[in-house]
């Protein structure tokens, strides 16, 4: 029990000292607990790419005395953006179950407009995780894990134009389509 205590100390220590929450390991917690380990705010910046600030407040918001913990958010870019924002982030599981969603009728409102923006921020902040650690694992040269971080992370602005795109060349069919067969009526 001392060392979790210890550990937590430590993990709080950093955060002050400018360290961010991030990760997290089981040992010696409760079944539901996780445990944050940190990561510089460099590789965060590394990996996040643009808008790192606000993403790192957010993720910050998540480490409760070094124990992870959800909270409710709020992300206007998911809220209006939608899957494109989540394919602008890189986050292409989760943009997947956004697009199959979206071809349940009534559920693409309630997913765009309430579910989406609740947990994006959340999702992300795993989804960063998850990357943060693999190359960390891989990858022990704190400079090289860097630029790998970079290269992996950051934004993907064609994928998001590329199914906009498709998106409003469907909707350009689909009302064609609906003008032909009315006009035939």
């Amino acid at each position: 029990m001392e060392g979790v205590v210890l550990r937590a100390k430590r993990n709080i220590d950093l955060a002050r000292n400018g360290f961010v929450s991030y990760g997290y390991t089981s040992s010696g917690l409760k079944s539901h607990e996780r445990r944050l380990v940190m990561h510089s705010e460099e590789r965060l910046r590394a990996y996040v790419g643009p808008n790192a600030e606000y993403h790192i407040k957010r993720f910050n918001r998540y480490n409760n005395g070094g124990v992870e913990e959800f909270r409710l958010t709020w992300n206007w870019s998911a809220c209006l953006l939608g899957v494109f924002y989540v394919l602008y982030r890189k986050m292409y599981l989760f943009a997947g179950i956004g697009l199959i969603l979206c071809f349940i009728p009534g559920v693409v409102i309630l997913w765009n407009l309430l579910v989406a923006p609740v947990v994006t921020n959340y999702l992300y902040y795993k989804h960063v995780n998850a990357r943060i650690n693999k190359y960390a694992a891989a990858i022990q040269d704190e400079n090289s894990l860097l630029e790998a971080l970079r290269s992996a992370g950051g934004v993907n602005t064609s994928v998001a134009v590329v199914l906009a795109v498709l998106v409003a060349v469907l909707v350009v069919i689909v009302l064609v389509i609906m003008g032909l067969v009315a006009s035939a009526s």
